[in-house]
């Protein structure tokens, strides 16, 4: 699908699972606004984004979590596979 990334394709289902539940943990954490809320995780050597929709009244519910960068993630760009390796910058976080 164009524009999305991809996971690595040696990750299988409970691998990704994982790095979901760590991101999405690690941002609960650091506490959730009401609205929507976006956070950008270093786990196991990818950048995942994951995203959150908070009623007033209600608890914080994933939206959405999918890999930005690293080692295995391509981007779907003009129907092409794009890689997108972690950045100098990532790697300090």
């Amino acid at each position: 699908i164009e524009g999305k990334t991809e996971f690595p394709e040696n990750w299988n289902i409970s691998r990704i699972e994982s790095a979901i539940l760590s991101a999405q943990t690690n941002a609960l954490a650091r506490g959730i606004p009401v609205g929507i809320s976006q956070f950008d995780e270093l786990v196991d050597g990818l950048i995942l984004r994951v995203v959150f929709v908070r009623t007033v009244n209600g608890r914080p519910v994933l939206k959405t979590a999918h890999p930005l960068r690293g080692n295995g993630v391509f981007r779907i760009i003009n129907g092409e596979r794009v890689s997108k390796p972690l950045l100098r910058q990532d790697r300090r976080k």
